[in-house]
């Protein structure tokens, strides 16, 4: 069986295509490019959709209905998930922060052979896209929250747009903590304060939560900006949110 996993965010459509459990192809394309022709020439058994979008989860809904005579899954906070949901409002819970968690989890059980997390460990996710999310999962299998960050390119673009004087800046071009221009300055702001607030969420569970090991995943386009200045153990994961939908899927269809 060969299942079509796709996350609709609110600038790209990432996809991928799992053969049992391998990987066999993924790719990301603007929201804009979504029509008739994004799964030509693809072969798959199953679907299952993510989605921020509601507009475009029809439309592809509607594409892979009519072009492959399937009727995908649809994820939504009703489902039944691997993870126990602790959130006061779950009904506003971005299904994309639940599909990477998921992702995460279902990652960490296979490699620990575990169904569950020790009492001294936690999983935190990071997706650095439009936003940045961190998401923790507590001991055994609790999505606990997390945080929501303006995402790295958004800082930019908001400080630039805010004020008379700020530039939007090129992020590849980091040279420190500590600012020597304008330019350098808000680089370093940018990327310090996205780091900050993860560390933050890390050293929280370690002290107050008496956590000792924290398995922590990286997702997102804009995770090259920040993965090889942070001090603490990580994994990228480019199909973490896939994985999740991947996941959610089995529980709810076998």
């Amino acid at each position: 069986m060969i299942l079509l996993a796709c996350d609709i965010g609110n600038n790209l459509i990432k996809i991928a295509l799992y053969s049992r459990d391998k990987l066999a192809d993924y790719f990301s394309v603007p929201i804009k490019e979504l029509n008739n022709n994004l799964l030509k020439g693809y072969k798959f058994d199953k679907a299952a959709i993510s989605s921020v979008v509601p507009a475009s989860t029809n439309l592809l809904f509607e594409i892979i209905e009519t072009n492959f005579r399937l009727q995908p899954y649809i994820i939504t906070t009703h489902a039944n998930f691997n993870l126990e949901i602790d959130y006061d409002t779950p009904e506003t819970l971005g299904i994309d922060r639940i599909c990477g968690a998921e992702g995460a989890f279902s990652i960490f059980c296979s490699k620990s052979k575990s169904e569950k997390l020790k009492n001294n460990e936690a999983i935190i996710t990071v997706d650095l896209g439009t936003a940045t999310t961190v998401n923790i999962i507590l001991p055994p299998n609790k999505f606990a929250g997390g945080i929501i960050l303006p995402g790295i390119k958004m800082m930019s673009k908001l400080l630039n747009e805010n004020t008379v004087q700020l530039p939007i800046v090129n992020l590849e071009n980091y040279t420190g903590v500590i600012g020597k221009s304008t330019v350098s300055s808000i680089t370093s702001g940018i990327i310090n304060s996205t780091i900050g607030g993860i560390e933050r969420v890390i050293n929280f569970l370690k002290e107050k939560e008496k956590i000792k090991t924290v398995h922590t995943y990286l997702t997102g386009g804009n995770a090259v900006y920040i993965e090889k200045r942070i001090n603490f153990n990580s994994s990228f994961v480019k199909d973490l949110v896939l994985r999740g939908v991947k996941a959610v899927y089995e529980r709810n269809n076998y």
